[in-house]
């Protein structure tokens, strides 16, 4: 499987989880700023799953920053400073139906009342650790990473589609 990781503070994803990855044969991508894993994305479709750092400093790259507006109007509407997330490079994932999945030091940023992360309505309280896992619990990461992709290939084969498409 062909995997992109986001994440600002690198240590993580490279002390623990490309290593374990790489040992089970999945090819990995690491990128630190989103603006260079969304033109990653961008340029090549052949990535199997992508695994983003939910709350990320960054700015948009002006390919996202229409979807950062309505990531952060949600955030803020919740009392949240509005902060712009990686939220928009899901919801710019999701429209595409590209597997990925969120891993996050701050769950409580995660408002399913607001549909935050809009994309995953429906979903169900076992599927959410998956898509919305907190770092440090996801386990080991093959294992992770490979029960995301197989979640997302039932939900897709059953017509699981972005909100607001038929």
């Amino acid at each position: 499987m062909r995997i992109l990781l986001l994440d600002d503070q690198p240590p993580y994803f490279n002390s623990v989880w490309i290593p374990r990855l790489r040992q089970r044969g999945h090819e990995v991508v690491f990128h630190r700023r989103l603006g260079s894993a969304f033109d990653a994305l961008s340029q090549d479709s052949g990535f199997d799953l992508v695994v983003l750092d939910l709350l990320m400093d960054h700015e948009p790259p002006p390919g996202l920053a229409s979807l950062s507006g309505i990531v952060s109007a949600a955030l803020r509407s919740a009392g949240h400073p509005g902060e712009t997330t990686a939220q928009a490079l899901g919801l710019w994932l999701w429209r595409q139906r590209r597997p990925y999945c969120y891993l996050t030091a701050y769950p409580i940023l995660w408002r399913p009342e607001l549909d935050s992360p809009p994309e995953f309505v429906g979903a169900t309280p076992q599927e959410l650790k998956f898509l919305v896992c907190e770092k440090g619990s996801e386990g080991k990461a093959p294992d992770f990473v490979e029960g995301v992709y197989k979640l997302w290939m039932e939900k897709l084969a059953g017509g699981w589609k972005p909100m607001g498409q038929p």
